[in-house]
């Protein structure tokens, strides 16, 4: 029979099941580890295993997988962070959260942002992209690992009677358990997915190359270009396109009314997809803009074909 619940997969292969779901989903997959460190927590409840044996084991997982993105942050720069916009469902968001979140808090932010849905996995990589120690880094990557899979553990230890009830009913199902369990899968992985294409639709609009926006600030012709980046993002990159006026895009939204409306806009950020820059885009529309578009690549693309910029520095 094989085993259809993390509470089963758990007392049978204990320690190895719960090294491996934590560091599976701290590699990137969209596998939940949570499911398995309740599990865990409620064998703590049993007597099955230790509380100490779960928090090492877990957070030894944890900081694996933490570890790897890391050091793809300090070996691949920004790229890493495209890395995981192929690889998650809705990264656009996720590696914004993040971005706020590191430049608010820096090393400290890696401690509860992986009580954050997808946050945690972006925070690693941004660690060693702007140049955070390795004992720095083990240190705070360590205490969030501890704290996210102490909490979990807890819970699971505390409600470990509800969660075996819970167990022996689907362990009555038998086979429709284990449909139930990977029809729920199937459908929430499903229902991410329409999400992400949703969004990426959007964006979909028409955008401008460097080279035709190039030509248009050779040729004399009036163009607003408005830099969309975080402080943070400007701290990586402190460079803009020439002309180019910075508004963070968390201001921009309240200052829309002050946008011309007989000129060319082009807006670039510096996020997957010109997430940021086509959502301004789209506002401004809905605000009776029509002639604008985000800059295709962002100022990533504007630099790699060589074009001139002008030094700037977040205020």
């Amino acid at each position: 029979m094989i085993a259809s619940d993390p509470i089963e997969i758990i007392l049978r292969h204990g320690r190895l099941a719960l090294f491996v779901s934590v560091l599976l989903e701290e590699t990137g997959l969209p596998l939940p580890a949570v499911p398995f460190i309740l599990a865990a927590g409620a064998s703590v409840g049993t007597g099955r295993l230790g509380f100490g044996a779960l928090l090492g084991i877990g957070a030894t997982a944890s900081i694996i997988g933490d570890s790897l993105w890391y050091w793809l942050g300090r070996t691949r720069g920004n790229r890493v962070l495209k890395l995981l916009c192929r690889i998650s469902f809705e990264p656009d968001s996720c590696i914004g959260t993040a971005k706020t979140t590191f430049e608010r808090h820096r090393s400290r932010g890696l401690i509860l942002a992986k009580l954050v849905p997808a946050v945690g996995s972006v925070m690693p990589p941004l660690a060693g992209i702007f140049g955070v120690g390795v004992i720095e880094f083990l240190v705070f990557d360590g205490l969030g690992a501890l704290l996210y899979v102490g909490l979990y553990g807890l819970l699971g230890y505390l409600f470990s009677d509800s969660l075996s009830r819970f167990t022996a009913t689907f362990a009555k199902l038998g086979f429709v358990s284990g449909l139930l369990i990977g029809g729920g899968l199937t459908g929430y992985a499903a229902w991410k997915w329409m999400r992400r294409r949703l969004f990426m639709n959007k964006l979909k609009m028409a955008r401008i190359t460097p080279e035709e926006l190039r030509r248009l600030q050779e040729s004399g012709q009036e163009v607003l270009v408005f830099d969309l980046r975080s402080a943070l993002d400007l701290e990586m990159v402190p460079h803009r396109v020439p002309a180019a006026r910075w508004i963070a895009k968390e201001e921009f939204k309240g200052r829309h009314q002050e946008i011309p409306r007989d000129r060319e806009i082009v807006l670039y950020c510096s996020c997957p997809n010109e997430a940021s820059a086509a959502e301004m885009a789209m506002l401004l529309r809905k605000h009776g803009i029509e002639h604008v578009r985000p800059l295709l690549g962002g100022i990533e693309a504007w630099m790699e074909r060589g074009f001139a910029t002008e030094a700037v520095a977040a205020r």
